[in-house]
């Protein structure tokens, strides 16, 4: 398998990571988010009224992880993009395919949508000895 093939398989077996975003000053802000994988992407959905939104209309650059049971590891750095109108729409039906219990959460006006595009990705697999580990860069997007 790939190491593209294998990350995105890593992914897809989980539904949470940290995202890490940084205000326009600097300030960094971290929080755990719910995710669903859309073809080579991640879609999320937050509140305007949170930190990470204003960061994300600040910063676009965001920094990942995910963890589990501290057996593997994947940590990607990412392009965030706020969504609008049918791309927001979109976003929300995929969410609400992958959690259907999250419709109460879309309901709320300050609900917002984004998509997040990896531009670099590293997945370390403690459960191999050696130590395994991958790396993924996706061509950039034109």
């Amino acid at each position: 398998m790939s190491n593209k093939a294998t990350i995105y398989d890593y992914l897809k077996q989980n539904k949470y990571m940290t995202l890490a975003t940084a205000s326009k000053t600097g300030k960094p802000e971290a929080a755990t988010v719910e995710y669903v994988v859309d073809g080579d992407d991640l879609l999320i959905n937050t509140y305007q009224y949170y930190r990470k939104y204003q960061n994300l209309l600040d910063n676009p650059q965001v920094a990942c992880v995910i963890t589990t049971n501290h057996d593997m590891t994947l940590q990607f750095e990412a392009r965030a993009d706020l969504l609008k109108d049918e791309d927001a729409e979109y976003a929300k039906q995929k969410l609400l395919e992958f959690e259907p219990d999250f419709a109460h959460f879309f309901n709320n006006k300050d609900t917002r949508f984004c998509r997040i595009t990896p531009t670099w990705m590293r997945l370390r697999d403690y459960t191999k000895e050696p130590m395994q580990e991958l790396e993924y860069k996706p061509e950039p997007r034109r």
